[in-house]
């Protein structure tokens, strides 16, 4: 906030000019890391069998992210890796980084990567003596398990019994309560039908729980409060569950309303040895999966992490527990909490765990497995870890959180990650010296690679991605595309890091997150740490709506889109200098533009670029007042008063490709005049962006992806939000109210999918009387069970789809005719339930 001050009273720090020869970005690779744990983790096991890695080859069952996680530890230790891969990951990223690949079969999970007998054949094919399961698939599947050890291969992870006993919800509380740890209320047992959903839930009070007793991430859960809730919820959850884990069997607790869901990481080895480290406060869950986790909880008191891990270390011994495996509990405000869950396996949220304890929990993985005790590092305190720094991890899904987080699916048209935009700082005179015996100026090819001070939380920031540009995800699999982490000594740290890496994270070409990740970052009540499980439907009650810009960011927007058009236009190549007598592009007409930022009827902006001899360009650009709007009634002021920019373009690091990096420069009394024109969002834009004083400017980082474009309009991802930016030059723009804006689809008499996959069952046939809300079909994607609900009461005119089908997003499923009673006034989305 001092700095923000600052900028804004014009008392700015003057810093010593610097030598400007062309800069450019280090490799993520040259990149320092601040980040502790993972692979950047100092081996703990160098004591035990002379530092002798704990396998020579290992298998990895699963895919993604998670098999590029494992792979990485792997080659630390210096251990070979299996990757197995379905026909849709053939040239997956991890696929390429393993030392063999053993392809399984088509893209649907059941026919690939569930398959037991042609992984076992893939381990006994290529020699591996283990396998890590990673998370999800078979990484809880006892009878994979037993396969494994019958055939004398190491698992990494536990052992089947107790898998069997942890792993299954419903088992897992009667053990929990032998152990003497807390349960939440429910039924012990298993529930058979709809009907005895309904009377269990009865007997214990509404709200409910409804869970599937093998799985996790959110897959086979629903929340009931009604009877007909209930029965629906449970249908779908069983149906669910047997498509995700091949087990249906379900049960029902008492859930426990506005709780913060905590998690105890735990490691055990085969000789008694339980490790129990900080808490992750994982509440941020939208279908009760998580979205954003952090380490530790703001919440949890020292005395309440060390009851936690106590019974987390009881609930381990009780049934002789190895590997690494986490303990879910539910804690409310007066510190009361509750046993959830035992998942015996990695978790997703593993890296912050690492980073607040410095440690690889797959490499202890992989030593438990070869039979190691735990390093005396993880035992000195009698295994009760405490934390160091904070971590955040937010989870980058390829989902539209405009329509209820539904998955997406697509190309990764644009794809760089933080590091992989880093600009490098251009070197002062303080990195050189002047030889006067030579007369020459040395340090100039001497010096290394810096980032950029804009771009300093780089060293703080992990991605854990299984993509690269050009990927495409689909609709068979989880739609995450990364998990993003940052660290810091305090949360405030970890939190303005992780604003700097979702800011420097450009992806285009499908829907993502994004745009929610920073809006949560910058919510008043997450950065007080007062998050619980009701997060979301309490901070966006009618859902999330992408916010509006501020003015600062529409000119930062508009300026770029000038600058590309300009570029593009003149062929001219931004990494080299302007050649001697080039006619500079303003004097073109070419160089004068009007750029619009939401499709062809958005507010006009009217810009004029002009470069320099130092490799910047000038922008300047004009938003009209309502008196000077043209004469299109679909064109409205974006704010009535005119407001004019001038922003300084530098660090431009553009070849024509899919992403645009460059330092944007306005004097201060720019920036405090668009400040009061826009207090709010430019003031909340400010407290969460990095940004620097040079002299009487005020600079900031700027990072956008392009996702293909016409000659005249432009998908452009920029401040973590997708748009259609269009680029005139003033005459066409005055053609441009000629054009007729899109006709509106009425939504009110069809049904469209609201994401793409497959239909899973259709309820009504033509003819039919459907009421408003009633169920009329079923979609799924990414493992999860969607319900399509009627808008009104009507008639089905058509059924277009049958069972079975793979659908596109918005395509037509069913049409509806009104019914003799329908007044015509009701007109909805014809979406999927809430």
């Amino acid at each position: 906030m001092r700095a923000i001050a600052l900028a804004l009273r014009g008392s700015l720090p003057r810093l010593r000019p610097a030598l400007r020869p062309r800069p450019t970005a280090p490799s993520a690779a040259a990149l320092s890391s601040m980040v502790p744990g993972g692979v950047n983790a100092a081996p703990m096991w160098l004591d035990q069998d002379g530092g002798k890695p704990p396998f020579s080859k290992v298998l990895i069952a699963n895919r993604g992210e998670i098999a590029v996680r494992i792979i990485e530890t792997c080659r630390k230790l210096g251990i070979k890796t299996v990757a197995v891969y379905s026909d849709a990951d053939a040239r997956a990223k991890f696929v390429r980084m393993a030392d063999e690949a053993v392809h399984l079969g088509p893209p649907p999970s059941s026919e690939s990567y569930l398959q037991v007998d042609r992984i076992l054949a893939a381990v006994k094919h290529t020699g591996a003596e283990a396998v890590h399961p990673g998370y999800g698939f078979l990484s809880e599947n006892s009878k994979f398990v037993e396969a494994l050890e019958e055939a004398g291969v190491a698992f990494v992870g536990p052992p089947h019994q107790a898998m069997d006993d942890l792993g299954d919800k419903i088992h897992s509380k009667v053990i929990a309560t032998e152990a003497g740890v807390s349960v939440i209320p429910g039924f012990k047992g298993e529930i058979d039908t709809p009907d005895d959903a309904v009377r269990i839930a009865n007997e214990i009070g509404y709200p409910v729980m409804i869970k599937a007793s093998a799985g996790g991430g959110g897959k086979g859960m629903r929340v009931a409060y009604t009877d007909d809730e209930t029965r629906e919820g449970f249908q779908l959850s069983k149906s669910e569950a047997l498509s995700s884990f091949g087990d249906d069997r379900m049960l029902v607790e008492k859930f426990i309303e506005n709780p913060h869901h905590i998690e105890i990481q735990v490691l055990a080895d085969n000789h008694g040895n339980v490790a129990a480290f900080p808490e992750r406060e994982c509440s941020i869950q939208r279908r009760n999966q998580k979205v954003v986790e952090e380490a530790p909880s703001m919440m949890v008191l020292p005395e309440t992490r060390r009851r936690m891990q106590e019974q987390a270390k009881l609930l381990c011994e009780k049934v002789g527990y190895r590997s690494a495996g986490t303990v879910e509990m539910l804690c409310d405000e007066q510190q009361n909490f509750y046993f959830l869950e035992m998942n015996t396996r990695l978790q997703v949220e593993h890296p912050i765990t690492e980073a607040i304890s410095g440690q690889d929990l797959v490499e202890h993985m992989l030593y438990i497995a070869a039979g190691r005790a735990l390093p005396d590092g993880l035992m000195e305190t009698g295994g009760f870890l405490q934390p160091k720094g904070h971590a955040i991890e937010s989870r980058v899904y390829a989902e539209d959180p405009l329509r209820n987080f539904l998955p997406s699916t697509g190309l990764l048209l644009s794809y760089k990650e933080p590091k992989e935009v880093v600009l490098n700082s251009e070197p002062s005179f303080d990195d050189f010296s002047f030889d006067l015996a030579s007369g020459s100026l040395a340090g100039l090819d001497a010096a290394a690679p810096k980032a950029h001070p804009l771009d300093a939380a780089a060293e703080y920031t992990r991605v854990d991605s299984g993509i690269v540009e050009g990927f495409e995800i689909s609709m068979h699999y989880d739609p995450m595309i990364s998990k993003l982490i940052t660290y810091g000594e305090t949360r405030d740290d970890a939190i303005k890091h992780m604003n700097w890496a979702l800011a420097n994270y450009p992806i285009a070409g499908l829907r993502h997150n994004m745009a929610f990740l920073m809006d949560v970052m910058k919510n008043k009540t997450f950065q007080g740490g007062l998050t619980s499980t009701d997060f979301i439907p309490h901070e966006y009650p009618e859902g999330f709506q992408t916010p509006e810009f501020s003015l600062l960011e529409d000119f930062m927007a508009a300026g770029v889109t000038a600058y590309m058009s300009t570029r593009k236009a003149s062929k001219a190549d931004p990494s080299q200098p302007l050649p001697s007598g080039f006619v500079m592009p303003s004097d073109e007409p070419e160089s004068t533009s009007v750029i619009t930022l939401n499709g062809l009827k958005g507010h006009p902006i009217y810009t004029s670029v002009k470069d320099d001899l130092m490799l910047s360009s000038t922008v300047e650009m004009l938003i009209p007042g309502a008196d000077a709007m043209p004469d299109d009634d679909d064109i409205t002021a974006l704010y009535g008063d005119e407001h004019t920019c001038t922003l300084r373009l530098k660090n431009i690091t553009w070849e024509h490709g899919a992403v645009f990096s460059c330092i944007v420069s306005m004097d201060v009394d720019t920036l405090k005049r668009l400040k009061d024109a826009d207090e709010a969002r430019v003031m909340k834009f400010l407290e969460n962006t990095t940004f620097q004083t040079e002299g009487d400017d005020v600079e900031f980082k700027l990072v956008a992806g392009y996702g293909g474009a016409s000659d005249l309009k432009t998908q452009l991802y920029i401040f973590g939000r997708e748009m259609d930016v269009c680029s005139f030059t003033p005459r066409e723009y005055e053609y441009n109210s000629f054009i007729l804006k899109e006709k509106e689809i009425d939504v009110s008499k069809i049904l469209q999918a609201p994401m793409p996959g497959k239909i899973i069952s259709i309820d009504v046939a033509a003819g039919d009387v459907v009421q408003d809300g009633q169920r009329v079909a079923i979609m799924e994607a990414m493992k999860m069970q969607t319900p399509l609900v009627a808008p009104k009461r009507t008639v089905v005119k058509a059924v277009n789809v049958g069972v079975g089908d793979t659908v596109k997003v918005d395509e037509v499923l069913l049409t509806f005719e009104d019914t003799d009673d329908d007044d015509d006034g009701t007109n909805g989305d014809v979406q999927e339930a809430a």
